[in-house]
């Protein structure tokens, strides 16, 4: 009996806990999706706002890293764009965290090239 427990114990410790749904693919595009001026309401605004602020603090961080290169002409609604466009063709990657699938399509469309000598 102590040893099953202690087995369940061991076993608990080592499962990853399931990322929430707006942190996947899925919940993403949803987020991202979502058009406040024809959805009313807070729900609306907020998954609108979570998906802008997420793009543009990793596009921040990606830039500063200096793995990003993206136009200064560049708005946020075209960087949501590209990001969409990325989710749309590749829906068997929906199951994947946000940061690894926004991340790819980023670096997909503006990554920064390296020096010519």
């Amino acid at each position: 009996m102590i040893a099953t427990l202690l087995f369940l114990a061991i076993l608990s410790q080592e499962s990853t806990p399931a990322l929430p749904r707006v942190a996947l693919g899925h919940g993403f595009i949803e987020d991202c999706r979502v058009d406040p001026n024809t959805t009313p309401g807070w729900d609306a605004l907020v998954k609108k706002a979570r998906c802008l602020y997420y793009l543009e603090g990793l596009s921040d961080g990606l830039a500063r890293g200096g793995l990003l290169c993206v136009p200064a002409q560049v708005t946020l609604g075209q960087t949501q764009a590209v990001v969409l466009k990325y989710l749309e063709d590749h829906p068997e990657i929906l199951h994947e965290p946000r940061s690894i699938i926004a991340r790819e399509a980023l670096l997909k469309h503006w990554a920064c090239r390296p020096a010519r000598k």
